[in-house]
């Protein structure tokens, strides 16, 4: 992780990762995290955007967390 913008749950997380050749970094990241099951859109080549639901609970960003840093 380079750098998180952004104010409380709406974050965009600068990445800095090794991606297969001719694959951009944020959508590497993206699918491996949509296969872990967390929709996670890309925000340009080397951010990636949290966007979870003004409902979320303490549990579920947990588990988002642990996905996350599966991922990476």
């Amino acid at each position: 992780i380079t750098e998180i913008r952004g104010h409380g749950l709406l974050l965009g997380i600068g990445i800095n990762i090794d991606a297969p050749e001719g694959k951009v970094p944020a959508i590497h990241l993206c699918s491996k995290l949509m296969k872990a099951g967390l929709l996670v859109p890309p925000a340009g080549p080397d951010t990636i955007r949290f966007l979870p639901p003004l409902n979320v609970t303490e549990e579920e960003t947990a588990e988002a967390l642990e996905k996350f840093h599966a991922a990476l």
